[in-house]
């Protein structure tokens, strides 16, 4: 399994285009293009087995922490392993350099249409290393929970990272929600 960044140039473009408007609610998803073409740098990384392209994800980061805010294998790839090897590869690639990985996902709510889509999404994060944080984050008029794959979560260095990125997309308001 390996990474190349995402072009627009790149042959396998459309692909990543494709995983990102099925695996993301219209709601929560950036459009790819804009993505590559964000006012922040972002790294928007393609994840490939050989040379076939299998997910991809998008990274905000600073010298200290890393903002995993999308993470997505091709439908037809998942349970098959990649997604664990992948994130286990992002967070490698990271941490290497010092810096903390996190992540956000839909809070658990049993009312909403995707409930258990949540809870499976969770629990995967959970056994690949994440950790709850007790910390939650609103954007979009949407709220999510934050899971660091560090049990020693550094708020002070994930509002660092909220308040450079600040732009009319992302609120850095970060709600502290139980202890753990």
């Amino acid at each position: 399994m390996n990474m190349k960044k995402i072009k627009k140039e790149n042959k396998d473009f459309r692909i990543f285009d494709a995983i990102n408007n099925e695996a993301f609610p219209i709601e929560e998803r950036w459009d790819l293009d804009h993505a590559l073409n964000y006012e922040i740098p972002a790294d928007v990384v393609g994840l490939y087995d050989d040379d076939r392209p299998i997910g991809f994800y998008m990274a905000l980061s600073d010298d200290q922490m890393v903002y995993l805010c999308y993470f997505a294998i091709k439908k037809e790839e998942r349970s098959h392993g990649y997604g664990s090897r992948a994130l286990q590869m992002i967070c490698n690639h990271y941490e290497r350099d010092g810096k903390q990985v996190c992540i956000d996902l839909e809070k658990q709510d049993p009312q909403a249409e995707n409930a258990i889509q949540r809870k499976v999404r969770k629990q995967f994060y959970l056994r690949n290393g994440f950790y709850e944080t007790g910390y939650s984050t609103n954007f979009w008029q949407l709220s999510f929970e934050l899971l660091c794959h560090d049990h020693e979560f550094q708020v002070e260095n994930y509002q660092k990272l909220c308040e450079r990125l600040t732009t009319s997309e992302i609120d850095p308001h970060i709600i502290k929600e139980f202890a753990v």
